[in-house]
């Protein structure tokens, strides 16, 4: 029995979208997946289209309904789970997060500065 399978053993069933045997599961999980990103992207588009709930509540609905959905995805596709032979998965998704981040923030912190700089579109005609 190798190392994988007494660990599997002892800590009960695989995370989803794993196998003992190391590989990345099979068909079954992917639709699961699959069904779950659907059924979630589904019921955001019929919140975001009735009006049931406040501006403030759709908002919080919608966002709530997007980081299940990056869970989802995670824990299906990626396969990103809390055993020990992950920690390269989860390092690879922080380092991937920093710099989604810093892209980000850069971006929205040059187009505020730039906003801030520039005169109105008025001015700008005038000057030629």
């Amino acid at each position: 029995m190798s190392d994988a399978q007494k660990q599997t053993e002892a800590e009960g069933a695989p995370p989803p979208g794993t196998s003992p045997q190391g590989g990345h599961g099979d068909w079954r999980i992917y639709v699961a997946g699959y069904g779950l990103c659907i059924i979630q992207t589904a019921v955001a588009f019929a919140v975001a289209s009735t009006s049931y709930m406040t501006h403030d509540s759709n908002l919080a609905a919608i966002a709530c309904l997007a980081i299940g959905q990056m869970l989802v995805q995670l824990i299906f596709f990626v396969h990103l789970s809390t055993t020990p032979d992950a920690g390269a998965n989860a390092a690879a998704l922080a380092y991937a997060a920093m710099v989604i981040g810093l892209v980000v923030i850069g971006s929205m912190w040059i187009m505020a500065h730039l906003n801030t700089n520039m005169g109105p579109m008025e001015q700008m005609a005038r000057m030629r």
